[in-house]
């Protein structure tokens, strides 16, 4: 399965996928657009959704920003579906923001190009 995304417009372009998160132990699933973020180790889902969603606490983790602040953060467990690929009981943490952030702990499992010059995304 390919597909291409085209960047989001604006002053800020940024590569990003539509994908939807699901909790593990009902049907509850939302859609919500992802930014690619190859800097991130662990996938960020916004609070306000985790908590839609009903998903609980299942850990706890100890992480180091980009300025090297470590902090403990909850670990939640959902599945996120990109097309139809399922990627099952991914360890997110919570954003106090609306962003959420794809990371390197799904990223590692598909295949991205990122076409600059043309604003493409493309995932396999």
């Amino acid at each position: 399965m390919r597909r291409t995304f085209k960047y989001r417009s604006g002053t800020r372009p940024f590569p990003a996928l539509d994908m939807t998160v699901q909790s593990p132990t009902t049907e509850a699933k939302l859609k919500i657009q992802f930014r690619v973020d190859t800097g991130a180790d662990i996938t960020v889902v916004p609070r306000t959704v985790i908590e839609r969603l009903g998903i609980t606490v299942e850990g706890e983790v100890l992480i180091a920003d980009y300025d090297n602040r470590v902090k403990h953060y909850d670990i939640h467990l959902l599945d996120l579906l990109l097309g139809r690929v399922r990627f099952k009981n991914v360890e997110v943490i919570p954003s106090e923001s609306e962003s959420a952030l794809i990371g390197l702990d799904v990223l590692d499992q598909l295949k991205v190009t990122l076409d600059g010059r043309k604003r493409l995304l493309s995932v396999e």
